[in-house]
């Protein structure tokens, strides 16, 4: 398996697009039942926007390892 250079410096941005996480997370909340792995999570950011209101685990899972902290 190749490794794939991944910097996420774009991760920061998008962290701020409060208007967008809003509508998207609005969007799909209502699909989102029981524990939920969130693959790719990168800095979090959209955590907040989705588990607001969620019972259920919300485990955050990010594979790079420059992005984990």
């Amino acid at each position: 398996m190749s490794q794939i250079k991944y910097e996420g410096s774009e991760l920061d941005i998008f962290a701020a697009v409060h208007n967008w996480k809003t509508y998207w997370a609005a969007s799909i909340r209502q699909s989102i039942r029981g524990d939920v792995l969130e693959a790719g999570a990168g800095i979090g950011s959209n955590y907040p926007y989705h588990c607001a209101g969620h019972s259920g685990r919300w485990v955050c899972l990010e594979p790079d390892p420059k992005l984990v902290d």
